[in-house]
């Protein structure tokens, strides 16, 4: 069994307090490829923003039984609705991805029930006693309650809430856990799958990955990574953590990230440079609003702690294709990472 060290981050909506944290614990299922995303040559709608600016037909949505489940529907969204590098994948959200979610509706159905299901919700939130598609955000309708999960006949897992493990077990209702490597470097979902329900919990990272399988396609890679704000206020780090610029990066290549502040998880798609100030824009999922913030400042009282990013995987070109081959047999031979868990909802 492998060795993680652990961050774990207990909150409610708004306020935050840490607890057990960098905590030492011993740690110790991978989904398979499915298949990949058929070439749209109609919609060649490859993204670059170099320089800054919002990515286009973005969903924003409020809080839907959890801030991790929630920010990554969007981040299906905005993909369902514009690809990646010229690929369709209209298959992560039945029909077509709404623009803006204040709660639900016939219309808006589809959508949030990618996020968290009625199933869901019946086996993990206590639905018989609070209700069918309330959103269950207040203490009154379930949030934060502990052992209320059913213990059999649970429903076939069919939506992000289900597979990132969002208010089962301890997690509480609404919490969601994220992993870190502790010394600031990149950790991916490949490092945490080996030891997926044994030791590691489920947790956003592998659960995007699940649910990209669950709906036919595969991913490059999944990955976390503490903020190098953060990573500047550890004694042993060896990595520099994830800068601004690899924040614009990551936009300017049509990939949205989802941005981990203490106690919360919101969805970045843009970002802008104002003089010294490098400004990120997100929705926090609480309203419908782009907000923004200067990188590594705090919001809302939250400090900045990380990121979780993904890159879907496309059909290689031929010839690259034995070089792609060599790179994940070398990705597989490296050391796997002690990590860091946080749980927010």
């Amino acid at each position: 069994m492998r060795n993680f060290a652990f961050s774990r981050v207990l909150s409610s909506r708004v306020n935050s307090v840490l607890g057990a944290a960098l905590a030492l614990a011993f740690l110790s299922h991978s989904a398979g490829a499915q298949s990949a995303a058929s070439y749209d040559w109609s919609t060649d709608n490859l993204v670059a923003l170099s320089g800054g600016g919002t990515l286009p037909s973005t969903t924003s949505s409020t809080w839907w039984y959890g801030c991790g489940p929630t920010s990554a529907g969007m981040m299906m969204a905005y993909y369902d609705t514009n690809g990646y590098k010229g690929y369709s994948f209209d298959n992560l959200i039945p029909g077509t991805a709404p623009t803006s979610v204040g709660g639900y509706s016939t219309t808006n159905a589809a959508f949030l029930h990618t996020i968290a299901s009625e199933g869901h919700q019946r086996d993990f939130y206590s639905a018989g006693t609070y209700g069918y598609n309330t959103g269950g955000g207040q203490t009154s309708l379930g949030y934060e309650l502990t052992g209320d999960d059913l213990t059999g006949g649970l429903h076939s897992f069919d939506c992000l809430a289900d597979f990132t493990g969002a208010s089962q077990g301890d997690m509480g209702n609404g919490g969601a856990v994220a992993y870190y490597d502790e010394f600031g470097s990149i950790l991916t979902a490949a490092d945490l799958a080996p030891d997926l329900g044994s030791g590691v919990v489920a947790n956003l990272l592998n659960g995007i990955e699940l649910f990209v399988n669950y709906c036919g396609y595969s991913v490059q890679n999944v990955f976390s990574q503490l903020v190098d704000e953060y990573v500047d206020t550890l004694t042993d780090a060896v990595d520099e953590g994830f800068s601004f610029g690899d924040y614009a990066a990551e936009i300017d290549e049509g990939r949205p990230v989802i941005l981990h502040y203490v106690g919360h998880f919101m969805l970045g798609v843009g970002y802008e440079v104002e003089g010294e100030n490098s400004i990120i824009q997100f929705y926090n999922t609480w309203d419908n609003t782009l907000h923004e913030v200067t990188w590594g400042q705090s919001y809302d009282g939250m400090d900045m702690l990380g990121v979780v990013g993904m890159e879907l995987y496309v059909v290689p070109e031929p010839s690259t294709y034995v070089l792609l081959m060599g790179s994940v047999t070398l990705v597989y031979c490296l050391r796997r990472r002690r990590a860091k868990r946080a749980i927010v909802r």
